[in-house]
């Protein structure tokens, strides 16, 4: 009698230790690479992998509806993430900034025709759709500040041992 109450339970153990990475994020082993993992993902359009970055708080506080924007947001935005180069500002033992200090970004999607950040200059390049002419606008002031708080800037977590990104994923977080 035993023996047959022990396969339902083995089966809902397996089944939860199948789900959990995927409710709860799988985190990295840095906040370098918890990072390099958001950005992968984003790029490559993998609402997965970009989920499994994400602190898992901000991910479970997340409404239809911003599921829906997201990954809207995901499907709609194609880049190249390249040769970047990070630095990693560590806040003590659970939580650093990572920011992107260098090399370029590639929006294929930014303007008619795509466009490159150059990170380390503060300049998008792109072509104009209308002159067919190479555009370099030089990005400066509150819009500079504007692209290193949302593009060049991550504040990441350790949590449960991992890293995570803790990028605001809900409308109210």
């Amino acid at each position: 009698m035993k023996a047959k109450k022990a396969v339902p339970v083995l089966a809902i153990v397996t089944l939860f230790a199948l789900i959990s990475p995927i409710v709860s994020g799988c985190g990295s082993g840095s906040p370098l690479e918890a990072t390099k993992s958001l950005l992968r993902s984003f790029s490559k359009g993998d609402w997965e992998g970009f989920m499994k970055a994400i602190l898992p708080d901000r991910v479970r506080s997340m409404t239809q509806e911003d599921i829906n924007s997201w990954k809207g947001a995901l499907e709609s935005i194609d880049f190249d993430v390249g040769q970047l180069k990070f630095e990693v500002k560590p806040e003590g033992e659970n939580s650093a900034i990572v920011e992107i200090v260098g090399g370029n970004i590639k929006f294929k999607k930014a303007k008619p025709g795509g466009g490159t950040l150059d990170v380390t200059k503060m300049t998008m390049t792109y072509v104009d759709p209308g002159t067919k002419k190479l555009q370099v606008e030089q990005i400066k002031g509150e819009d500079a500040e504007s692209v290193r708080q949302n593009i060049l800037r991550y504040r990441t977590k350790k949590f449960k041992g991992r890293w995570y990104v803790d990028f605001p994923l809900a409308e109210t977080s």
